[in-house]
């Protein structure tokens, strides 16, 4: 794996697995190297390894085993779908708006639509 671009590497760490694991290439079940050994092999800081890894477990693509690794879980679009959701929630919540208001504006969406 190369680094390029402007984007932060734990970024391009998240990317690089998550089209491995939405084309197939890497199927449920398969174990990811340690976050150390990824780390020392791309000379990189393990925390940033460790950012992505847990975007990555956020977003449904993999699960931590303690003491074990991280495994693949899933090549569903529906984990990419409830991720960004659950993204956008969140930049809503840390935005100041309530539960309610953004309940609201949902009932309101499905309104305009049916």
């Amino acid at each position: 794996m190369e680094f390029k671009g402007n984007d932060p590497i734990y970024l391009q760490i998240f990317r690089y697995y998550q089209q491995l694991i939405e084309k197939g290439v890497l199927t449920p079940g398969t174990h990811l190297p340690s976050v150390r050994d990824f780390a020392i092999a791309h000379q990189i800081n393990p925390n940033t390894v460790q950012r992505s890894f847990a975007m990555l477990t956020a977003a449904g693509y993999l699960k931590s085993i303690e003491k074990k690794g991280f495994y693949v879980l899933s090549s569903s679009n529906n984990n990419k779908r409830d991720y960004e959701l659950n993204l956008a929630l969140d930049n809503l919540l840390s935005e100041g708006y309530s539960t309610d208001e953004i309940i609201a504006c949902l009932k309101k969406k499905k309104k305009d639509v049916l």
